[in-house]
C-alpha cells in the first residue's frame, strides 16, 4: 500500500484553514455599502477607497472609491462584486475637530476593516483605526475567528482608558451623533486623541499606539501613557460637548452627545498612567516670597519710613506671583482683599506683565498668559495705620470650575511702631471745619466756602463728640472711603440748628470723614460754632467760630 506522506502535514494545517473558511469566502455581490467617516465628522469631497482583502487579510487587488458627499462624513457605493467578505475601507480627507471646534487644516486618515458578508453598513472611525494591527497579528498567530479577534482588540484598545464594559458594540457599528453610552465611549476617546495636537501630531500618535499595541494589546510606552492622561486632564469637555451639538445644528441636526465626560473622568481618576503637566509653584519669585506657594497665615507688612498718610505711618512689601505652566495647562486665579476699614491707603496690586494678564481687575482675576517656564509678577500690598486686611487666593487650573488650591491669609503692619497718641484733625480733598487751617496748610483761617469736609483720625481707645451750632441748615453726605460719624443729637427751632457726632475707637485706628455744606436759603448769618469733645470730656476741648459761606 503506498504512503500518503502529505497526509500529516494536512491534519496540522486543518484547524488553522478553518479559522479562516469559517468565516467568509463565498462570492458576494453587495448592493449598497454605506456607513459614517467621523474623527469628529468628515467633510463633503473626503476620499473613501474600499479595498478587498483574503483571509489572511491581504489586499487581492480589487478597488472601489467613492467620496463623502454632505459634511456629516456619509458615504456610499454601489454594487460591489467581491470574492471574499473581508474589505478594508480607507478615508482621506479634511473633518471637524470637536475639541477646537474648527475644520481641521490639514487631512487626516482613518481606516477600518470589516466582513461585509454580515453587514454592509460600516463606519470609519478612530477606534476602527487603531483596532486593525492588533485585528491582523491575531488573526496571523492566535487561531481566532475574525469576529473573536475583532472583540478582542476591541476590549484591549478600551481598557488603556479603563474602559471595562464587555458588551460594547463592534467599533464599525458606533456614531458619535447617536445616542448610547457605546457611541460615547467613542467620543470620549476621539476627543482624548485629538486634545490640542495637529493633524500631523494626531497622525503620529496613532501610529505610535498601533505598533505599540500591536503585539501584545497594551501600551508599554510610558511617554504615550502620559500623554493619553495629560490630554485627557487638561481637556475642556464642557467645549466638546458645545462643539458637537452647534456643528450637527449647523448641519439641520439636533444631536446631544453621550455622556462621554464620565469616561473621560473614570479615565482621569483611576488610570496607572502618570499625569506629568503638573503646574508647579516654586515658594519664591523674581519679586519675593511667592504668595501662591508660602503657607503662611500671617504675613507682616514692615513699615515704610519714608511715607506716611495724614499722619498715620504705611506698611508695604513686595511679593512674587510665580507659577511653571507646563505647554497647553491653564492657570487663572481670583484674589480678595479685605480691609477692616475703608482707607483707600490698604490695598493689593497686581503687576501685570507679559507673564500674567489681567481678565477682570475689578474682581481680581488674572491668568498666566506665558507657558514652560516659571514667571512671575510683582504683588505689592500696602496697608495703612492699625487695619487689617483679609487675604483669599483662589486657583483654577486647567479649567477647572473649582479651586484646585486656596490659600486665605491675614495681612497686618509690623505692630512694633509707636502708635498715635492723640486725634488727628486733617484735611482730605476739601477743608476741615476740624482743622486751623486750609486744605494746602498755611495760615489760620476762620472762613471756610461752600463743601467742607469733617474729619478726625482717631486712634485705638480714643473717642470724640462734635457739635455744630449754626443758624442756617447744614447738609451732610456720605463719604467713599471713610468711616461715616454716628449722628447722636439734632434739633432746629427754626432759627437755631443744633447736630452732635460721635465716633470712638475700639479696637483699630479709624479716619472718620463727612462732606457738609451749609444751604443758604435758609438764613443770612454765616456764623457756625463747632464744639470738640475728645475723650468724654463734659466740656469742649476746642471751640471754632467760623463763616461759612
Amino acid at each position: 500500500m503506498k504512503k500518503n506522506y502529505l497526509l500529516p502535514f494536512f491534519l496540522l494545517a486543518l484547524p488553522f484553514l478553518n479559522a479562516c473558511n469559517k468565516d467568509s469566502e463565498a462570492p458576494i455581490n453587495i448592493a449598497v455599502l454605506n456607513g459614517y467617516v467621523q474623527k469628529g465628522p468628515f467633510i463633503i469631497g473626503t476620499n473613501i477607497t474600499v479595498s478587498e482583502l483574503n483571509h489572511n487579510l491581504s489586499q487581492t487587488g480589487k478597488t472601489f472609491t467613492a467620496s463623502i458627499r454632505n459634511d456629516e462624513g456619509a458615504f456610499s457605493l454601489q454594487d460591489l462584486k467581491l470574492s471574499s467578505g473581508y474589505v478594508e475601507l480607507r478615508a482621506n480627507g479634511y473633518y471637524f475637530n470637536e475639541v477646537s471646534g474648527k475644520l481641521s487644516s490639514a487631512p487626516l486618515t482613518l481606516s477600518a476593516i470589516a466582513d461585509v458578508s454580515r453587514s454592509a453598513s460600516i463606519n470609519v472611525n478612530l477606534l476602527t483605526h487603531l483596532e486593525k494591527s492588533r485585528v491582523e497579528h491575531l488573526l496571523s498567530g492566535d487561531r481566532l475567528s475574525f469576529d473573536e479577534a475583532k472583540k478582542k482588540a476591541q476590549q484591549e484598545l478600551l481598557s488603556l482608558f479603563n474602559i471595562t464594559k464587555s458588551d460594547v458594540i463592534s467599533s464599525e457599528k458606533l456614531n458619535i451623533a447617536e445616542a448610547g453610552e457605546d457611541n460615547a465611549i467613542l467620543l470620549a476617546i476621539s476627543a482624548i486623541l485629538q486634545s490640542k495636537r495637529t493633524e500631523s501630531e494626531l497622525t503620529e500618535l496613532l501610529s505610535r499606539i498601533s505598533l505599540d499595541i500591536e503585539a501584545d494589546g497594551t501600551l508599554d510606552n510610558e511617554t504615550l501613557q502620559s500623554e493619553l492622561i495629560n490630554e485627557a486632564v487638561l481637556l475642556d469637555q464642557k467645549a466638546v460637548r458645545e462643539n458637537v451639538a452647534r456643528r450637527y445644528s449647523q448641519l439641520g441636526l439636533n444631536v446631544t452627545a453621550g455622556d462621554f465626560e464620565k469616561h473621560v473622568n473614570n479615565f482621569i481618576s483611576n488610570t496607572a498612567f502618570v499625569f506629568n503637566k503638573k503646574v508647579e509653584y516654586p515658594l519664591t519669585g523674581n519679586y519675593g516670597k511667592n504668595i501662591l506657594a508660602d503657607t503662611a497665615s500671617i504675613i507682616i507688612l514692615p513699615r515704610a519710613d519714608d511715607y506716611h498718610w495724614y499722619g498715620f505711618p504705611i506698611f508695604r512689601n513686595t511679593f512674587s506671583l510665580s507659577a511653571n505652566a507646563p505647554s497647553g495647562t491653564n492657570v487663572r486665579i481670583k484674589m480678595t482683599y479685605e480691609t477692616n476699614s475703608n482707607n483707600p491707603m490698604s490695598r493689593m496690586d497686581i503687576q501685570t506683565n507679559s507673564h500674567w494678564s489681567s481678565i477682570d481687575n475689578t474682581v481680581g482675576e488674572y491668568q498666566i498668559t506665558r507657558f514652560g517656564e516659571t514667571v512671575s509678577s510683582a504683588v505689592k500690598m500696602e496697608i495703612n495705620g492699625g487695619d487689617t486686611a483679609r487675604v483669599k487666593i483662589e486657583v483654577f487650573e486647567n479649567g477647572s470650575s473649582l479651586p484646585n488650591r486656596v490659600r486665605n491669609f491675614i495681612v497686618v503692619g509690623d505692630r512694633t511702631f509707636s502708635p498715635l497718641d492723640k486725634i488727628l484733625y486733617f484735611a482730605h480733598n476739601e477743608s476741615n471745619i476740624l482743622d486751623q487751617n486750609t486744605i494746602h496748610g498755611g495760615t489760620e483761617t476762620k472762613t471756610f466756602y461752600g463743601e467742607s469736609g469733617m474729619s478726625a483720625a482717631i486712634p485705638f481707645v480714643h473717642k470724640i463728640k462734635v457739635r455744630i451750632t449754626s443758624k442756617r441748615k447744614i447738609a451732610v453726605s456720605d463719604n467713599d472711603y471713610f468711616f461715616t460719624w454716628n449722628k447722636t443729637f439734632y434739633s432746629y427751632d427754626g432759627s437755631v440748628e443744633v447736630q452732635e457726632y460721635e465716633f470712638e475707637a475700639t479696637n483699630q485706628v479709624v479716619i472718620v470723614n463727612q462732606k457738609m455744606r451749609p444751604l443758604l436759603e435758609t438764613g443770612d448769618d454765616s456764623s457756625v460754632r463747632v464744639e470738640i469733645f475728645e475723650d468724654g470730656a463734659s466740656v469742649p476741648t476746642r471751640i471754632k467760630d467760623i463763616n461759612w459761606y
